[in-house]
C-alpha cells in the first residue's frame, strides 16, 4: 500500500514538474516572438519625450507672462503644441500595435 501511495506522488510530482515546464516553454517562445525595444530606440525615444516637454514648457511659461492679444497667440500656440504631440503619440502607438 505505501508503495502505490509513493508512486501516486511521484507521478504526481512528474506531471506537475511537466506542466510547468511546458508552461515555461510557452512564455519563452511568447516573449520571444513579441518585438523587444531596443535600449538605443527607448533612448531616443526618452530624448524625444523629454524635448516635447521642454518645449511645452517654454510655451506654457510665454502664455502666463503674455497679456492682451498676446497672451491669446500663445493659448493658441500652447494648443496647437499639444494637438501635435497628441498626433504624434497616436501614430507611435499605432505603429506599435500593428507590429504585433
Amino acid at each position: 500500500m505505501s508503495r502505490f501511495i509513493l508512486m501516486v506522488l511521484v507521478g504526481s510530482l512528474l506531471g506537475a514538474a511537466r506542466a510547468s515546464a511546458q508552461d515555461q516553454d510557452r512564455g519563452d517562445s511568447a516573449a520571444r516572438s513579441m518585438p523587444a525595444p531596443h535600449m538605443a530606440d527607448r533612448a531616443t525615444m526618452m530624448k524625444m519625450m523629454d524635448s516635447s516637454e521642454a518645449r511645452l514648457d517654454q510655451l506654457v511659461r510665454a502664455m502666463n507672462q503674455a497679456t492682451g492679444p498676446r497672451r491669446v497667440q500663445a493659448m493658441a500656440e500652447v494648443i496647437n503644441e499639444l494637438v501635435a504631440q497628441r498626433k504624434m503619440m497616436r501614430a507611435h502607438m499605432r505603429g506599435m500595435m500593428d507590429r504585433w
